[in-house]
């Protein structure tokens, strides 16, 4: 991939990492490279589980993970993403993003919310939970108020 493209792509999936025929890591986007630097260059089954669908973990044919929803785990890692491989210029290319349910565990994987491409909706979803968790714990107090003065 030229350079002007791969800046693109970097842009859209920052996430996003390549592997070849012979299952070698060969590229990956700033915010994946910012949590995991020494990964291109290594095989990719050495380094991930698939978590879904299981029996990919089998695959020899690296095609065989295009065009599937995909959730992936670092074996070295906590972290889990959810996205999908589509094959272009022979390689494979993931495009994803971690699959994080609380803020906290942005600060947790060293992740900040610039790591996201502008149009990954994580972050919004993010923000609705952690209001959505403060409207009940701001709830969960008012009830406790309301049954002391009975």
């Amino acid at each position: 991939m030229d350079n002007q493209r791969e800046l693109g792509f970097s842009k859209l999936f920052p996430f996003y990492f390549t592997i070849d025929k012979d299952w070698n890591i060969t590229s990956a986007g700033p915010s994946f490279l910012k949590r995991f630097p020494s990964l291109i260059g290594k095989q990719f089954k050495n380094e991930y589980t698939i978590v879904s669908p299981k029996y990919l973990n089998e695959a020899e044919d690296y095609r065989k993970l295009e065009d599937k929803l995909i959730i992936i785990k670092l074996k070295d890692s906590n972290l889990i993403f959810r996205g999908q491989f589509i094959n272009l210029d022979n390689l494979l290319y993931f495009s994803g993003s971690p699959w994080i349910n609380k803020m906290e565990e942005l600060k947790e994987n060293n992740i900040s919310i610039s790591d996201f491409s502008l149009s990954d909706n994580t972050v919004d979803l993010l923000q609705l939970v952690q209001l959505q968790n403060q409207a009940v714990q701001d709830l969960n107090k008012l009830n406790d108020l309301v049954h002391k003065k009975k």
